[in-house]
Formats: C-alpha cells, sequence, structure tokens
C-alpha cells in the first residue's frame, strides 16, 4: 500500500560511486521508513569524479547535477522533509541548504526543512557537533553548512576521516579545490599521494616550495597515508563511535526521538 502522503520526504544523496540505494543516508532512511516515519527519497546523480575516477565528469559538475535534481524534488513536493548526504551527497546537501537562505531560490522552502544529517562532510562547519564530539579541523572543501541551519544538522564525523577534518598544517583543502574541478584518473586520495611523490603537487597547487609548504606537504602525505590505511570515511555503517552506537543506528535513533507531530505536512 502506498505511503501516507502526510508524512516528510527524506531526501538523501549519496556518496562517490555508490547508486543511490546504498550508503549509510538510504540505510537511515530506509530505516525511518519501515518505522512509518518518513517517505524515503534517494537522490538520482552520477555521484562521480571524487573518490573514484570518472574521465569524462569531474566533481564538481557530479555535484552541480546532484543540486540540481534535489532543487527539484524540493520544488515538486510540498509539505515538510529532511535531507541527509553521505561525503559528496553532504556537499550536495549543504550547497543546497544555500539556495535556502533569505533572497536565494529556495528561501521559501526553508520553514519546511526539519532537519539535516551528513556523514563524513566535505562542508563540515569547524568546532564541536551536535553530537557532542569536536573534530579537530574542517570539511575539506571549505564550504560550509551556512549558520542559519547548523542548529538543525547532525554531522557524524569518525576520527581520521579527512574529507571531514582537514586541518590548516596540512594542504588538503588546496588539493582538493584543484582536483574536484579535473577529471581524475585516479581517485582522490592516491592522485594526492602520487602527486606529493612525483614531486608535482605544489606545481599544481602553483605554491613556492618553502620551508613551511614542505612541511605542510609532509604532514598531507602522513594524514593521506593513515586515511588509505584505515579509511574511516567508509565506516558509519559498522564502526561503534556514537553513544555506543554507529553512525548509521545513532541517526535512526535521533530522528525517530522527534516528536510525531513534525511528521505532519
Amino acid at each position: 500500500s502506498p505511503l501516507p502522503t502526510n508524512l516528510p520526504f527524506f531526501y538523501n544523496a549519496s556518496g562517490t560511486w555508490s547508486t543511490p540505494f546504498q550508503g549509510p543516508q538510504f540505510d537511515v532512511g530506509w530505516r525511518l521508513e519501515q518505522m512509518g516515519r518518513v517517505r524515503n527519497q534517494p537522490v538520482g546523480y552520477p555521484a562521480s569524479g571524487f573518490l573514484y575516477p570518472n574521465p569524462f565528469l569531474s566533481y564538481n559538475e557530479s555535484v552541480a547535477l546532484g543540486m540540481a535534481e534535489l532543487v527539484r524534488l524540493i520544488l515538486m513536493n510540498a509539505g515538510k522533509f529532511y535531507l541527509c548526504g553521505y561525503s559528496q551527497g553532504a556537499e550536495v546537501v549543504v550547497r543546497t541548504l544555500g539556495l535556502m537562505l533569505p533572497g536565494q531560490p529556495l528561501a521559501h522552502r526553508a520553514g519546511d526543512l526539519l532537519d539535516v544529517v551528513t556523514f563524513g562532510s566535505p562542508c563540515r562547519p569547524p568546532g564541536p557537533t551536535l553530537l557532542g564530539n569536536d573534530p579537530p579541523g574542517s570539511g575539506i572543501s571549505r564550504i560550509y553548512t551556512p549558520t542559519e541551519f547548523r542548529s538543525r544538522t547532525y554531522d557524524f564525523v569518525l576520527d581520521g576521516d579527512m574529507y571531514a577534518t582537514a586541518t590548516d598544517d596540512t594542504l588538503l583543502h588546496l588539493g582538493y579545490e584543484a582536483l574536484t574541478a579535473l577529471e581524475l584518473d585516479l581517485p582522490f586520495a592516491l592522485k594526492i599521494i602520487t602527486l606529493i611523490q612525483s614531486n608535482e603537487f605544489l606545481d599544481l597547487l602553483n605554491l613556492a616550495n618553502t620551508p613551511e609548504t614542505f612541511a605542510k606537504v609532509v604532514k598531507t602525505a602522513i594524514v593521506v597515508g593513515d586515511f588509505l590505511i584505515r579509511n574511516p570515511h567508509i565506516h558509519y555503517q559498522d564502526w561503534i563511535a556514537f553513544n555506543g552506537l554507529t553512525a548509521v543506528d545513532r541517526a535512526v535513533q535521533i530522528l525517530a526521538a522527534a516528536p510525531a507531530s513534525v511528521s505532519s505536512a
């Protein structure tokens, strides 16, 4: 039987190289839907160009396509909604939040936004999260969740996830800015290491090889190397790190505890 039309939509955008129907963001929506809390609606977009390469489509182009589809869904459907994104999908969500600010095309829908959930967000603002932890650094994109929406945004960040915890003693954010515009031949982290090993990294960033910059190159290599070994970015569904729960379980717990009244459009 069809879901009741008064349930809020749960728009969710997947991470790089995933189908719209897999990943922590989809799992949260699916479970809330099974509980009768939401209508789970994945955002269909390429999700390419970042962790895994696509020689024909850059990451930035992929994000733009994700935003276009998410905006279409929001405009098409009246009523309350949640936004949820993982990795590249979190950037799709955060950039779309920017379109809900006063004077922007989706400003009239900002009041319908219930909560936002991100996993491994490249757009995580610096400082403590609503979950009580205070990860180092901030999102690698340096494009942050607008302050107007931070009080209802739950950013799940695992220790060592460089996409959500890039620090200023590295060159990660500059590498991200440069590489997301390109059609990559290697996954992002491997591309960074390869460029450092071939002494091409600073050339790409148009930086001189000063002692200070060299120290940042070394730190970048250490962070990326650790990331490639542990890769916490892919463990939001199975690493227990949030009040004794996985990120997915904790997100479901938080949203399921919201008053039932918010579920009516």
